[in-house]
């Protein structure tokens, strides 16, 4: 925060400076009707004029639209951190703060009280906290005085154990289709998911406005769709410009979500002129090899690979020369969190979070500043060469950032038939105790399992891969919820990939702390999956 207020005063500063030599530069210039010569000595800083001005910028107080305690068990006390920040462009003075509600109200990183005043950018942390005296849904307000001239009490609702519909939408403001060809249909995707814990939320696309060049491309979506907690659909929608130029239009959404009922997201896109730089990536790993997309390529790798990314070699016919390039993560798998390094620079790469498919795409401007007419699209195709690959995900809807280091623990298990269904214990469950157990021929490492990544803070993945299984041997696969650090439910999937091939998904599997899941047996040399689907409130 100290170098956000060093910044500002700098600005302040600056700004100031600069005043002053436009006022030395009015007075030089301003010659009309003055003696060309003079003796007479000119004092800069003395104004010649007095008058008024004023600074039109207002302060503006803002924070989250609600704050969700989330599942508070009776006796259980939980503290969630809420953020008031100052965005506006003049000095928020803050009055009383005021909370309702069986929550209480607190600010420890403030030395116990709040600060009175914020310059523009800063913000003060306060600190909820609720006490379970039972299970009931809880409700509250935290109000705070200010002189915002449009919201001189900044409300914040407040919610324990409670749930409503909720809808969150990617993008949430605009879909941009760039530079698409004449006569040809481009594709984006709005994703709607549901940002509830335990209650379904339904929507529907309501009209599209604007140019009709943009298109719906599933009407289903003009009916009601329900979400389950966690789930996710993509809505296409569809430019198809016929001449060049640009158009915009919009397309709105309704839903059950009471604090936004009504979105409205914009669309944008151009129909390509003439010649336009021509984007092309190159992707490579050392193990795995090249490929070229101009514009378009495939590569097949393995999960958990680094893909490198090139734009090199991009070119443009005019000759003006590659001026910026833009990496776009267009598709990836389900439950995949994992993003770009970059997104802006020629180089970037891209992890194998988990298997299935990935598409990049790349835009590039030349120097006149003219986009490419369309992206370059390498596909990665993520596929195990395991015999046998299970993969576990999962959501916490309680969570609000499940990339970060904090969150639930759910963890893979592989039992081999020694074990006589003595999950967690070594040496015949491979899991994050023993992630690497000798089975099969003692001291041979190509017929044992290995569990790669154990994930304890959220979302997953967690892999077991085995190659050369035992014949005449069924194994079991299982999941335990190791801790849940007060996130309360989360919704667990399981993928079981057979000679890199999808043989079996268990998906969204409601699952509380500590509770286990047998999922599925693996019949080899078969490779038959049978589903067990049982859940037991602890390890059998």
């Amino acid at each position: 925060m100290g170098n956000v207020m060093r910044l500002q005063r700098e600005t302040v500063r600056r700004w100031a400076r600069l005043a002053v030599l436009l006022v030395a530069s009015v007075t030089i210039s301003g010659c009309t009707g003055c003696v060309e010569e003079t003796d007479e000595t000119v004092d800069f800083f003395k104004p010649h004029e007095y008058g008024e001005w004023e600074y039109r910028g207002e302060p503006d107080i803002d924070g989250p639209e609600r704050l969700l305690i989330g599942d508070v068990l009776e006796g259980e006390t939980v503290s969630r951190d809420v953020e008031v920040t100052n965005v506006g462009r003049n000095l928020l003075k803050l009055g009383e703060w005021q909370i309702e509600g069986r929550f209480r109200l607190s600010f420890p990183r403030h030395d116990g009280r709040p600060p009175v005043e914020l310059m523009p950018g800063e913000a003060v942390t306060a600190t909820i906290t609720y006490t379970a005296h039972n299970t009931d849904r809880a409700e509250g307000v935290l109000s705070v005085e200010s002189n915002d001239p449009d919201e001189g009490i900044f409300e914040i609702p407040l919610y324990a154990n409670a749930d409503f519909p909720c809808l969150e939408l990617d993008p949430a403001d605009e879909v941009d289709f760039g530079m698409a060809e004449l006569g040809e249909t481009s594709r984006r995707f709005i994703i709607a998911k549901s940002c509830a814990r335990r209650s379904p939320t339904t929507f529907s696309v309501t009209s599209l406005d604007g140019a009709d060049e943009f298109s719906l491309l599933d009407n289903q979506f003009r009916s009601q769709v329900t979400l389950e907690p966690g789930a996710q659909v993509r809505i296409p929608i569809g430019f198809s410009p016929e001449t060049p130029g640009e158009y915009e239009g919009a397309v709105f959404i309704r839903s059950d979500d009471d604090l936004e009922p009504n979105r409205v997201v914009d669309l944008q896109g151009r129909g390509r002129p003439y010649d336009c730089p021509e984007p092309v990536i190159r992707a490579y790993n050392p193990e795995r090899g090249e490929a070229i997309a101009d514009p378009m390529g495939e590569l097949q790798v393995v999960p958990l690979d680094d893909i490198d990314l090139d734009a090199s070699l991009s070119r443009d016919p005019e000759g003006s020369g590659i001026s910026r390039v833009e990496w776009r993560l267009a598709e990836r798998p389900a439950d995949s969190t994992e993003g770009l390094a970059n997104t802006s620079g020629e180089q970037s790469s891209l992890w194998m979070q988990l298997a299935g498919t990935y598409v990049v795409e790349l835009d590039v401007w030349n120097e006149l500043g003219v986009k490419s007419c369309e992206p370059a699209r390498m596909t990665l195709k993520s596929i195990s060469d395991e015999d046998i690959h299970i993969q576990l995900v999962w959501n916490t809807p309680a969570d609000p950032n499940e990339t970060d280091q904090s969150g639930s623990d759910v963890d893979i298990h592989l039992l081999h038939p020694n074990a006589n269904l003595h999950w967690n214990s070594p040496p015949w469950d491979c899991f994050w105790q023993n992630m690497e157990p000798d089975w099969g021929e003692t001291g041979v490492a190509i017929d044992n399992p290995s569990l790669d990544i154990d994930d304890v803070d959220g979302a997953g993945p967690e892999n077991i891969n085995l190659d050369n299984p035992e014949v005449e041997t069924t194994y079991n696969v299982g999941a335990y919820y190791f801790s849940d650090h007060n996130y309360g439910r989360s919704y667990v999937t399981v993928r079981i990939y057979i000679g890199g091939q999808l043989a079996y998904e268990a998906q969204r599997k409601p699952m509380d702390n500590q509770e286990f899941w047998h999922v599925a047996n693996i019949d080899w040399p078969s490779g038959e999956v049978i589903e067990v689907d049982r859940l037991y409130q602890s390890f059998p």
